[in-house]
């Protein structure tokens, strides 16, 4: 026996309302979260572009610091040239310049390069006064159509002179 008018359940207007409001709360989460998510690989990419920066000023200055002569063209110039010894107490000439084309930095023994000193290098320049080597490098990364560049100045000094 039925009393009254009771109804069980939903009706199909308000599930769809239920349906609609659940799938604006989920696009606002995907939201947050794809923004947290660019952010990330933009502060990444900053970081990375930093540690270039980093890594390679303090391996440019390490190789300068045991050169025994170093030769500039000129002011500013993005290569240098310095006489060195080997373990064994051997003299060779080597130098350190930017490849623009792959954007690395490259030492060169004997006219041949020998290794990679960093990439991702966008500029560097060097600079002399007496035994002091001055060193600016900038690095540079694009990520999610954004540049980030990061100049770093470290000065060496040759000892050997």
């Amino acid at each position: 026996m039925r009393v009254g008018n009771k109804k069980n359940g939903f009706t199909l207007v308000e599930a769809m309302i239920v349906v609609l409001i659940f799938s604006f709360i989920v696009a606002a989460i995907s939201g947050v979260l794809l923004a947290g998510n660019q952010s990330l690989k933009a502060n990444y990419a900053s970081f990375i572009v930093q540690q270039q920066g980093r890594g390679s000023l303090l391996k440019i200055a390490r190789e300068l610091r045991k050169a025994s002569g170093v030769s500039l063209v000129s002011q500013g110039a993005d290569s240098i040239t310095y006489q060195a010894k080997d373990a064994l107490g051997a003299s060779y000439e080597a130098a350190i310049y930017l490849n623009e084309e792959s954007g690395k930095i490259m030492k060169s023994v004997g006219g041949v390069d020998t290794a990679t000193i960093a990439g991702e290098i966008s500029g560097l320049a060097f600079y002399t006064q007496g035994n002091t080597v001055k060193i600016e490098v900038t690095s540079q990364k694009t990520v999610l159509g954004r540049t980030h560049t990061f100049t770093l100045a470290g000065r060496a000094r040759v000892r050997n002179l």
